[in-house]
């Protein structure tokens, strides 16, 4: 380590030397290193303070449940967030709603000539979802996703929607490692566990390069003490959807399903 310390040390003085008599080039290089610095602050520092505000305050009052987070990192050059420890409680504080041990996000440079998102590792692991049905159709996340009964609308009504352009994107090493979902029917008075939920799509785009390239999606858990096992190859942004799906169920019980299946 110290033998790096001391090569940094030697290039440095040497540009510094080379430097000397040429004015705006140094003024120039003291920009860039200015520039260089602060990206750096910004990046490692000022990212996960401002993540953490954000979850905690504008995110926590949007979902109206209490949300805590634990470690936050940010690497600028990398580009590659990493947090630690996401908790969201459900509205009584002392039940859970969403846990989430790790999670990893790492985005391409590339992503600026592409000019869509380019993200070269999507990875979670413990994701934990805990669903409570109270009624018929009402569960303990149903103010998220119904309005308000006889709210005015707001504003004027929306316009017919005009064809655009698709959000182009590509996504490499998608994985979701160790996830459970805990569903509590208290009108049934059931439960039902799915656990072990290990997802993996190697690679998914839209973009037109590689919309040809075939996904691989492999989706692996238990349900309710029973083996579900799904791998595919699928082109879902091609014109032709090619679409091959190899299912493994082993001795899944579906009685205790047709309860939930629609009515007429």
């Amino acid at each position: 380590m110290d033998g790096i310390f001391h090569a940094l040390a030697a290039w440095a003085e040497s540009l510094l030397a080379s430097l000397r008599g040429r004015r705006w080039l140094r003024r120039t290089f003291a920009i860039v290193l200015m520039v260089v610095i602060l990206y750096g602050l910004g990046g490692f520092c000022g990212v996960p303070y401002a993540l953490r505000r954000v979850l905690t305050g504008q995110v926590a009052a949007a979902l109206k449940r209490p949300v805590t987070v634990g470690a936050i990192a940010f690497n600028p050059f990398r580009l590659k967030l990493a947090v630690a420890d996401l908790h969201v409680a459900d509205r009584d504080p002392q039940r859970p709603f969403v846990d989430l041990k790790q999670l990893r996000i790492k985005v391409s440079w590339t992503s600026l000539w592409r000019l869509a998102p380019v993200v070269g590792e999507f990875y979670t692991d413990g994701l934990a979802v805990h669903v409570v049905r109270t009624g018929e159709q009402t569960f303990n996340f149903s103010d998220l996703i119904e309005k308000p009964a006889g709210a005015p609308p707001a504003g004027p009504p929306p316009a017919k929607p005009q064809p655009g352009k698709t959000q182009r994107f590509a996504i490499s090493n998608i994985q979701l490692n160790d996830g459970a979902i805990d569903f509590d029917d208290q009108t049934l008075h059931q439960r039902h566990r799915v656990e072990h939920i290990r997802l993996a799509v190697p690679f998914i785009a839209n973009l037109p390069a590689d919309v040809n390239i075939f996904a691989q999606p492999f989706l692996q858990m238990i349900v309710d003490g029973s083996r579900f096992l799904l791998v595919g190859h699928t082109k879902p942004f091609g014109a032709t959807l090619d679409t091959i799906v190899n299912l493994n169920l082993h001795r899944l019980a579906l009685a205790p399903y047709l309860a939930y299946v629609p009515k007429k």
